[in-house]
């Protein structure tokens, strides 16, 4: 049997107060003090509440400087050592020894005062003495009192200061928590929510109890109610949907979920699970169903799968595997008739019908929505929709010297596209809404509206570009469209060429290939190939190299050069200058190897290695005697390896810095994370190391084992196996070569110390860790069982 409702008073169904749209949504306020948070448990897919006229349950509160500025009856709050003392404007002490003071615009104030919570009124007058753990102001007149018993947090909803309202006894009780949902100031009612011993009720402030605490959950799902509020309760694995009459909109059942889909228009939406074996195991085998209904318990759509959002207020749902739009209203905009639909926020929804592509838009008009042509494919790009010569005068620049060959491609009118087009989507019905129930669909509140996408179509094997209003910029008279930077690279009758999305002509369709070469110095350009010879324009169709004899970006080596351009003919390569417009170094070179920090280039001519500087002369550099020269790592120096394989360092103009005498040489960086970063060589010898200086002079001679540099300190952690019994110690040298901790330790590391970040030395021997400062002054000392647990 379902429970009564009970009430001190008797409640006519028919009289009773009903529920205008009101609540504008909660204003939530942080937990001040002991002031409650209120929480509005309400969750939506679709619109938020607009128009309502209910108060938000957190009254305003301001600083004590603000307080005392404007307090109604000119009462101050003045610091007292810890505390506070509320005054009048004699300095007559009202109230003292307060602390954790917050005030409120309308004189209010909660504070505490030995160790508990009271309510001071506008007069300076307590209304609630300080016996509480907690107050909550709530709005008209109420209040929500909370005790502690042990752990245990007991709640009291009280009216003016005296009026007992829930619990009925007048006290308090043992778990029971009250929590507001709202209050509707058009009625001046407020509802609660109550939970006794884990159990969820409703009340209100009328001291009535409308819904009995025998559910475990009760969550108002509706937050801006007309008549009803609609509540989503759950009993054991059950879940429904009722009113505050206890009226079933959806009855309890398993399996089911119950969510807001508009809360403007109560339709709320019913998930359901269906597994196809009850077998825990299993579950994931199934689906899950939505249902869209109205408060009034009217079916609006049912989903076969879940109904998710498309774009903007429209929304996918299915049935019988066909997909189709529903707007936030529940309303059909599009029945389920397509095989697919691609959703996104920013892009309009494209359905599939037949195999065939189109774009969903809203007619201006009549604001209905539409699919008007299809496609064989639809391909989004994400381009600048602008003119060529907008492309070429960047803002508040003036446009080029160069100006832009008018070597069009074939010229094709709009006009016979667009009829291309309607001959070939005759064969499909023109979808839109022409029921006498979906006719009924207000589309003005629909924000949809797209105009800067473009899309690459296919009709009839041929190419184009339309918009998102289906209007065709570039006709369907192409075998392949594709997006290349600012422009758009288009092939016809196997030749390339380059159209802006206004179809204007970047580069003519004459070229057997178009590529674009990204440079890290300058940007992207397109070379353009015809017959055998190639040429270069910017990325908006400036000339820049005409038609040359010479292959350009030519094999691998280009991609060791960041700022130049290799050009080949006849199998030799040289370079373009930095403009690209004229061949600087003469294709004569057998191979470039490198481009250097500083811009040198390392290339080979007639079987030797050369060098060769920024203006592309070869440098006085004999690099005969050498089968290898690189660039060394964050530097501009260069490693070569002699004849016989020994390592030595040349400087950028070509000295001998190292002699090639090492069978490694490597730059290090000692203390590379401090102001005092170092560079030095680290050198190999028969398996021992050493170190030289930056000018190649030798500090230490290779005679360690192991030699690592630390990263914030200058010095270096040492080890030399063959000089001890005991093979695992090492020891630490200063940049000077000097060894300021002999070879005692397990380990030796960097590490931050304390709060002050301070750079420590850790060092482990014998289960000791000591810590040492900058200076090698010893710190602390501990073992490693005391260090580990404390740091």
């Amino acid at each position: 049997m379902k429970p009564a409702v009970t009430t001190t008073d008797t409640i006519d169904v028919n009289k009773t107060l009903y529920l205008k749209k009101s609540l504008k949504g909660f204003l939530i306020k942080p937990l001040v003090a002991a002031i409650f948070m209120i929480s509005a448990l309400t969750t939506s897919t679709a619109a938020l509440a607009s128009d309502c006229s209910c108060s938000s349950n957190s009254l305003p509160t301001m600083t004590i400087e603000d307080s005392n500025d404007t307090h109604p009856n000119q009462l101050a709050l003045k610091a007292n050592k810890a505390y506070y003392q509320l005054t009048n404007q004699n300095g007559q002490v009202l109230q003292d020894r307060l602390y954790d003071v917050t005030p409120y615009e309308d004189g209010r104030i909660i504070a505490k005062r030995d160790g508990r919570f009271g309510l001071i009124g506008a007069d300076g007058q307590l209304i609630f003495d300080f016996a509480y753990d907690a107050i909550e102001i709530l709005p008209a007149d109420l209040y929500r009192l909370s005790k502690y018993q042990g752990a245990i947090s007991m709640d009291a909803l009280v009216k003016g200061g005296k009026d007992w309202l829930y619990p009925a006894s007048g006290k308090f009780e043992n778990k029971v928590a009250i929590e507001q949902l709202y209050h509707d100031e058009t009625n001046d009612i407020s509802y609660f929510k109550v939970t006794e011993k884990g159990k969820v009720g409703l009340i209100n402030d009328k001291k009535q109890t409308l819904v009995p605490s025998i559910y475990d959950e009760l969550n108002l799902l509706d937050t801006c109610p007309n008549e009803r509020l609609f509540m989503m309760v759950k009993s054991g694995d059950k879940t429904g949907l009722m009113d505050q009459y206890q009226k079933f909109v959806v009855p309890l059942a398993t399996n089911q979920s119950i969510d807001n889909f508009n809360r403007d228009e109560q339709v709320f939406k019913v998930s359901k699970n269906h597994y196809s074996s009850y077998n825990s195991d299993d579950r994931d085998e199934g689906f899950i169903s939505d249902t869209l209904i109205k408060g009034n318990g009217k079916t609006l759509v049912e989903s076969d799968s879940p109904i998710t959002n498309a774009s903007n207020n429209l929304y996918q749902f299915s049935q019988a595997g066909k997909y189709g739009i529903i707007n936030s209203d529940g309303k059909i905009i599009l029945p389920a008739s397509f095989e697919y639909i691609s959703t996104g926020s920013d892009a309009p929804i494209i359905v599939t019908q037949k195999g065939k592509q189109g774009i969903l838009r809203q007619d201006q008009t009549t604001k209905q929505f539409i699919v008007a042509n299809y496609y064989d494919q639809l391909q989004s790009i994400d381009i600048a929709d602008r003119s060529l010569a907008e492309l070429q005068t960047p803002p508040e620049e003036e446009q080029s010297e160069y100006a832009v060959s008018d070597d069009a491609a074939e010229a094709v009118e709009g006009v016979e596209a667009a009829e291309a087009v309607e001959e070939t989507t005759a064969d499909y019905d023109q979808t839109e809404v022409d029921s006498a129930e979906e006719a009924e669909v207000d589309y003005t509140d629909n924000d949809y509206g797209f105009d800067n996408t473009l899309y690459v179509a296919k009709l009839n094997n041929k190419f184009g570009l339309i918009d998102a209003e289906d209007n065709v910029r570039i006709p369907f008279f192409y075998d392949e469209i594709s997006q290349s930077m600012n422009a758009l690279l288009v092939k016809k009758n196997q030749e390339y060429g380059l159209l802006t999305t206004q179809n204007e002509t970047v580069a003519g369709i004459v070229f057997d290939s178009i590529a674009v070469i990204e440079n890290a110095e300058s940007e992207p350009l397109y070379i353009l190939t015809q017959g055998d010879k190639q040429s270069i324009i910017d990325s908006v169709g400036r000339p820049i190299l005409p038609l040359s004899p010479y292959r350009l970006a030519a094999g691998e080596e280009e991609s060791q050069f960041e700022s130049r351009i290799i050009v080949d003919k006849n199998g030799k390569y040289g370079l373009l200058n930095d403009r690209y417009d004229a061949v600087l170094v003469p294709t004569s070179y057998e191979k470039f190897d490198y481009e250097l920090s500083n811009k040198s280039i390392l290339a080979q001519k007639d079987g030797r290695k050369v060098l060769l500087d920024s203006s592309g002369q070869i440098m006085p550099i004999d690099l005969s005697a050498y089968t290898e020269v690189t660039e060394m790592y964050a530097s501009e120096n260069l490693k070569v390896v002699a004849q016989n394989g020994k390592q030595g360092v040349l400087t950028p103009n070509g000295k001998v810095l190292i002699a090639p005498l090492y069978d490694s040489v490597d730059n290090i960086m000692l203390a590379y994370y401090s102001d005092n970063r170092t560079d030095y060589y680290m050198v190999e010898l028969d398996e021992r190391y050493g170190l030289l200086d930056d000018k190649g002079k030798t500090i230490i001679k290779p005679k360690y084992t192991g030699l690592n540099p630390l990263q914030y300190l200058p010095f270096l952690v040492v080890s030399d196996y063959d000089s001890g019994a005991d093979y695992s110690k090492v020891g630490l040298i200063n940049a000077q070569g000097k060894v300021v901790k002999a070879f005692n330790y397990d380990a030796i590391y960097e590490s931050y110390y304390d709060d002050d970040q301070q750079i420590v030395l850790i060092m482990l021997t014998n289960n000791k860790v000591q810590i040492y400062n900058q200076d090698l002054k010893l710190i602390e000392t501990m073992s490693a069982e005391e260090y580990e647990q404390s740091h």
